[in-house]
């Protein structure tokens, strides 16, 4: 079974992720748990808007996001997230939490 997803893997496309959201600056924390094997963690990405968009792509592969938010100063957005296929998701928000700059 981990042979045939590895196979799979290797089989995909290669993919670039659009260049309208540029991501800066990542914050990463990670909480192993080493009997089984994971980890839990929290990641914070700053990032760089070139152009308005309410939806961002991202690599995701192999993480399970339990939540996402757009912050923007004292705006605070909840966002939608779901798995795009392959190893990118897609959350979306309403437009203004990510304008241009």
């Amino acid at each position: 079974m981990a042979q045939q997803q590895q196979e799979e893997k290797e089989k995909k496309s290669f993919e670039r992720l659009p260049v309208d959201v540029v991501p800066v600056n990542y914050k990463l924390e990670l909480t192993p748990n080493l009997t089984a094997f994971t980890f839990q963690g929290q990641l914070e990405i700053t990032v760089q808007v070139c152009k308005a968009t309410s939806v961002v792509v991202m690599n995701c592969a192999e993480i399970e996001i339990q939540s996402a938010k757009c912050v923007q100063g004292d705006l605070v957005a909840t966002v939608t997230f779901t798995e795009a296929g392959g190893d990118c998701g897609v959350w979306s928000s309403r437009p203004s939490c990510a304008p241009t700059g």
